[in-house]
């Protein structure tokens, strides 16, 4: 029988599992110690929940004309004043949100989903694969993503599933370009040998493999394009080319009221502020997950 105390027994190392844990548990201290992404979180949960529930809280029906004087400054009945046609200015900027967060998740859907298929299938086959695939994303990123929006839009007219469309596929190229980059550096991994020699599947490595080590760059991402698709929604929105009057669309309204800045500026400014907020939380939360991750 061995002499050897319990004590001096190397410790057996820590399971995979072990690691994934602790990890996940650093990712978590880092995020919600920060007040930058508390804040960020905080505003974009707060814009999600108007969002849905803006016809419980707002005070005034949005779309009501005539509830109060014409260009009506701030006041206890209205916060913010109200429009050109006295509308409550405070009841349009709630009812906004559900506009803008009714496009911007989806296209986000469509911009890193087909974004990191593309970035996966590039990297992991290369070759002319590889060259096909990047040469044409090079392409696509050549031409001005608004003007080909606006060129679309007007062939085939505006709705909401047209944008969640065009934002979704303009936004795909430079994910996919970011998506390779980061799936390169895992293709000469050994548990990429080890799941050829079990005989796996292209599907299964990408998707079981590949795919999970690269979990930090598609989040992100996914941040980065989740906000860039609120900016491009409303931005297609203040050229005229999407919602039309009397919809209460943030990009919408700025446009519409604009041309009353120094009457009322409160009917420009409220939906502007908004807008602001929304897409400043989502690159608060963006920028911490970057550093976080230690994502270049």
């Amino acid at each position: 029988m061995s002499d050897t105390p319990l004590a001096a027994l190397p410790e057996a190392a820590p399971s995979a599992a072990a690691q994934r844990r602790r990890q996940r548990a650093y990712i978590a201290r880092q995020l919600l110690g920060n007040p930058g992404f508390i804040i960020g979180a905080a505003v974009i949960l707060f814009w999600c929940f108007i969002a849905v529930a803006w016809p419980l809280v707002v005070p005034y029906g949005p779309f009501d004309t005539g509830i109060g004087i014409p260009l009506a400054g701030p006041s206890p009945e209205h916060w913010m004043g109200t429009d050109d046609l006295g509308r409550d200015v405070f009841s349009r900027v709630l009812a906004g949100a559900s506009d803008v967060l009714s496009i911007a998740p989806l296209a986000t859907v469509i911009t890193i989903g087909l974004g990191t298929l593309v970035g996966l299938c590039a990297a992991y086959f290369g070759g002319w694969i590889d060259n096909l695939l990047m040469r044409s994303v090079d392409i696509l990123l050549v031409f001005p993503p608004i003007i080909i929006a606006l060129m679309i839009i007007s062939a085939i007219g505006a709705s909401q599933l047209t944008m969640i469309v065009i934002i979704g596929l303009f936004g795909a190229p430079a994910v996919s370009r970011t998506i390779r980059a980061a799936a390169l550096r895992q293709t000469n991994k050994d548990y990429i040998s080890a799941a050829l020699m079990r005989r796996e599947n292209n599907a299964y490595i990408l998707l079981r493999e590949v795919l999970p080590n690269i979990s930090g760059p598609v989040a992100v991402e996914t941040t980065i394009r989740f906000g860039y698709a609120i900016f491009a929604a409303a931005s297609l929105s203040f050229l005229g080319v999407s919602l039309q009057p009397p919809a209460a669309d943030w990009g919408l309204t700025i446009t519409v009221q604009r041309i009353y800045l120094q009457v009322q500026p409160w009917s420009a400014l409220g939906p502007a502020l908004a807008l602001a907020s929304l897409v400043i939380s989502v690159n608060l939360i963006a920028d911490r997950l970057r550093k976080v991750l230690a994502t270049p």
